[in-house]
């Protein structure tokens, strides 16, 4: 788990927010198998894959806010988010796109060791792009490097207190309407 999305999502509690956490590593989700069906037919599940990317559908589907949470293992996103957004590209067909009727608010947390805070940019820019395919504008991007010298240290992103502060008040800003004047 994302210590510094957890704390993201503390913050939107905070505030109120209902929070539905989907920790992907932990699911059965299959890879696409690009036969299509989903653009051919109205399936309730949206994929004749059966497994728990039914109820992510429904949930994001539902969903006023995303927020998407990964580390960077090999220079771009970890393999379950792409298996995420190659699954969550059934939305996309004429059939289901309109189950997507608004926009929805979003966020990127991310994590990775290389010591440069814009290393992955591209990475990042990437999911921004991915989430906007699906209605989702991203708002706030947080992102966690720079523990090379600790890079093989499980839990390096715990210590980091002032992060970790951050990203709580990120994730209660992210739900508190913009006051104008």
């Amino acid at each position: 788990a994302l210590p510094i999305l957890d704390k993201f999502l503390e913050g939107a509690k905070a505030e109120g927010a209902q929070v539905e956490k989907f920790f992907l590593q932990k699911l059965k989700i299959a890879p696409c198998i690009g036969c299509m069906k989903c653009k051919e037919k109205d399936i309730p599940e949206i994929c004749i894959l059966k497994d728990d990317m039914s109820q992510i559908y429904s949930s994001f589907i539902n969903a006023d806010s995303v927020v998407i949470g990964f580390p960077v293992y090999t220079g771009r996103e970890c393999s379950i988010n792409s298996v995420f957004f190659d699954r969550l590209d059934a939305l996309r067909s004429p059939l289901h796109f309109p189950k997507l009727k608004t926009l929805k608010r979003g966020s990127i947390v991310s994590t990775w060791g290389w010591p440069s805070n814009d290393a992955y940019d591209h990475i990042i820019e990437f999911q921004v792009i991915l989430l906007k395919l699906f209605q989702v504008i991203t708002m706030e991007i947080i992102t966690a490097c720079g523990f090379w010298g600790k890079y093989y240290e499980k839990g390096i992103i715990r210590r980091d207190e002032k992060g970790l502060a951050e990203a709580y008040k990120a994730g209660k800003e992210f739900v508190t309407p913009v006051q104008t004047q």
